[in-house]
């Protein structure tokens, strides 16, 4: 019965640890959002590209080109638009109409009714609000998107935004635009391999959270764990996060702090970093994020009080293999061959493509042959090295008797047009 009761209470303790360590946040507690999840991941030869326009000052007009670099494929793309709309939660009223021309001309992908009000969780409120499909609205900001791959057929696409009061209303009107973000994953030609992920969402971390009392911590997690282990070519990993906040906020990448530098514009920015010291193929990446912690919330210093973040990006470029081949002949020909002192599936006379670059042995083995000593070659990119052997009989001499004498004599089945005794 003892050992019952010491079971029964070291349970109770466990329960009892269980229930006051809280469980990790879904969304800042206070106002709600959206955490980022991976919204599009694949492979491409060039890499994955984006570029923004941020808001430096209170604008309701936008316009902004890009530069893309050289590219035989567009894969993926997609345009991402951010509109102020004043208020954290009333329903001040705009109408963003977003234009694109990826180089057929200008053309409108959308024009959006922004007319939501928001109610904060903490207060039993919904939290994020959906407009459409593409489109949401959480705390004061809507955040929009649009898939523009099959647009884009030039190098300098356009997108324009603008913003402005629909007809018959009369209240308040900010609509400033905070970020327009083009996001591309493109071939280039190469055989460069460059895993890719995007991840979307609209997340928030606010000082109120710290105001009653509770903690968050963003995260979003990329599926490094399904990029090659054994892979020995040196791979180089980037990542970027594009946020909208006045002061950056404290990022990790796998567990790593990540130095920040000032948002670009006034309202939002990005950054790209260099993770490939902090990363392990084959184990998943995470990100996590918080707002300017240095900031005292409602302590009067409002630039780091909140932050969000609608975007990760993240890519791992593995370098194209540098190969070349090997033709590989002898006289007689079928014999098997050695690459490195490891038996193939090859036999002469035959070229052996894909084939690194540097030295490599080859032998050749065939039988009733003498085993030839390794020869030496170097493989370049691209070339093609050759490597021959003249193969060397094994010889012998046979004495053949037998009783009575006069028989002839056959050897592996032909007749050797002796008769005994003889010597072969």
């Amino acid at each position: 019965m003892r050992i019952k009761r010491s079971c029964i209470g070291i349970a109770f303790i466990i329960t009892l640890l269980l229930a006051v360590v809280p469980a990790p946040a879904a969304a800042d507690q206070y106002v709600g959002g959206i955490p980022l999840e991976t919204v599009k991941e694949g492979t491409v030869s060039g890499g994955l590209w984006h570029d923004s326009f941020v808001g430096t000052a209170p604008v309701r007009e936008a316009t902004k080109q890009y530069s893309l670099p050289d590219y035989t494929e567009i894969k993926w793309a997609r345009l991402y638009v951010t509109v102020y709309c004043g208020h954290m939660q009333n329903n001040y009223e705009h109408r963003a109409t977003v234009k694109f021309n990826g180089g057929s001309g200008m053309q409108t992908l959308g024009v959006e009714e922004l007319r939501k009000p928001y109610s904060y969780p903490i207060y039993g409120g919904d939290g994020p609000v959906w407009v459409n499909d593409h489109c949401n609205r959480v705390t004061s900001d809507y955040v929009m998107w649009y898939d523009v791959t099959n647009r884009i057929t030039a190098r300098n696409p356009v997108a324009e935004v603008m913003v402005d009061q629909p007809e018959g209303y009369k209240g308040t009107l900010d609509g400033r635009i905070k970020l327009v973000t083009l996001v591309v994953a493109y071939d280039d030609g190469d055989d460069d391999e460059v895993y890719y992920w995007v991840n979307q969402g609209h997340d928030v971390h606010s000082y109120y959270v710290e105001d009653i009392g509770e903690t968050y911590i963003g995260e979003t997690t990329f599926g490094t764990e399904n990029l090659p282990e054994d892979d020995e070519r040196k791979f180089a990993a980037e990542f970027s996060a594009i946020y909208l906040a006045s002061n950056v906020g404290e990022f990790e990448f796998n567990a790593e702090p990540l130095d920040a530098n000032p948002p670009q514009g006034a309202y939002s920015g990005y950054q790209i970093w260099d993770v490939s010291d902090l990363m392990e193929p084959g184990t998943t990446s995470t990100l996590t994020y918080t707002r300017d912690l240095g900031v005292a919330g409602s302590g009067g210093n409002y630039l780091g009080a909140f932050f969000k973040i609608p975007l990760a990006l993240l890519s791992v470029r593995y370098p194209e293999e540098e190969v070349g081949s090997i033709r590989v002949t002898s006289v007689p020909a079928g014999a098997t061959i050695f690459l490195d002192d490891e038996a193939t599936q090859w036999t002469t006379n035959t070229t052996i493509p894909g084939i690194p670059a540097g030295d490599h042995s080859i032998r050749v083995e065939a039988d009733r042959y003498r085993v030839p000593d390794d020869r030496w070659v170097t493989v370049t990119k691209g070339a093609n090295t050759t490597a021959h052997f003249t193969l060397e009989p094994i010889t012998g001499s046979i004495e053949v008797t037998s009783e009575p004498a006069g028989a002839w004599v056959y050897l592996n089945g032909e007749n050797m047009s002796v008769v005994t005794p003889a010597t072969l």
